[in-house]
């Protein structure tokens, strides 16, 4: 099941999204509706089929991050397939959550641990919340910068957000085996890619390295995001949402979040928690797969097709691209 427009900011139709998964028989609908009628439409038209749902994995997310789309999507769409599929007696349910819900500030955080508690009281289907670090695409941007001649993008130093990105398809093997592995269930578990754990200066260095020139950096200081975060914030609570007296207001809970979530991925390590320490710890990080951060890093700086096929904006990114278009949007109602 796939939304008619899917994919980073619904950029794919349904042709491709049918090239994407050639082979597999689809449906299209769109799981954010006021009483929850097209997912169940979706079951109903199986069953008209004669097809049984054995099991579900769920790949629903937020697109922007914002506060509303977050308990829409990440929630209460997300809760909508799970009891769906429990209503047609399936034997799991897959959760495809983030690393990030340890050390919840941001909504979706919040949203997603709201379905993970809900999920723990369920006794009538199994299931498990499977919570990657990052993947490999996610940090694809700075390498095509580079590539270009450009420079790679750091706040104070980059040595703030290590992470242990893995591959999709090692990522989709791990997410299977957690419908015939019982110690792959009823749990939440945090999952990495193998080898060391880099920050965004030591990735920045493979792939100036890889590519056989100088690094480059541009620092910027991490303040800035306060700077912004505290303005919209302000500005949030100046014009809060729910009065109809101004045209602003409720126009900057989303900018405000948008910022935030760009300063967490900017600063905050996508590790697993030790909770004997309380740090992130590259070591407690579980490890899956075969290809490391650092190897993929190489390849990607050298290979010769470029990387426009793998494109899609990590957090951090599209939470600027989101706040970007917002300003664009309301710049114009503004003057």
């Amino acid at each position: 099941m796939a939304r008619p427009k899917s994919g980073p900011g619904g950029a794919r139709s349904i042709e491709d999204t049918r090239k994407d998964l050639a082979g597999a028989e689809l449906v299209f609908c769109d799981p954010v509706d006021k009483d929850g009628a097209n997912i169940q439409r979706v079951y109903d038209e199986l069953n008209g089929k004669g097809v049984k749902v054995d099991a579900v994995i769920s790949c629903l997310a937020s697109r922007t991050g914002g506060v509303r789309d977050s308990w829409e999507v990440d929630y209460l769409a997300s809760k909508r397939l799970l009891d769906c599929a429990r209503a047609q007696g399936a034997a799991h349910f897959t959760l495809l959550g983030a690393i990030c819900v340890q050390k919840p500030l941001l909504e979706f955080h919040r949203a997603k641990l709201a379905l993970f508690e809900y999920m723990k009281t369920l006794d009538d289907i199994g299931w498990t919340d499977v919570r990657p670090t990052a993947y490999f695409k996610s940090l694809v941007a700075p390498i095509q910068i580079a590539r270009w001649g450009g420079a790679y993008s750091t706040f104070d130093g980059g040595a703030s957000n290590p992470n242990k990105a893995m591959a999709e398809e090692e990522l989709a093997d791990y997410i299977i085996d957690c419908f015939e592995k019982p110690e792959q269930q009823q749990r939440a578990l945090p999952i990495g890619g193998p080898g060391r754990a880099l920050d965004i200066k030591q990735q920045g260095e493979v792939v100036f390295e890889a590519m056989g020139k100088e690094p480059t950096f541009n620092e910027a200081p991490i303040g800035i995001f306060d700077v912004i975060i505290g303005g919209l914030s302000w500005l949030d609570k100046t014009f809060p949402g729910g009065k109809d007296d101004s045209f602003l207001n409720g126009k900057f809970e989303d900018p405000a979040e948008f910022a935030k979530i760009g300063k967490f991925y900017a600063t905050e390590p996508m590790l697993a928690i030790n909770p004997e320490t309380g740090r992130y710890d590259p070591g407690y990080t579980p490890e899956h797969g075969t290809i490391s951060l650092e190897d993929w890093l190489k390849k990607a700086a050298t290979q010769k097709d470029g990387l426009d096929d793998q494109l899609e904006q990590g957090a951090g990114l599209a939470s600027f691209a989101n706040l970007t278009k917002w300003a664009r949007d309301a710049m114009p109602k503004m003057s």
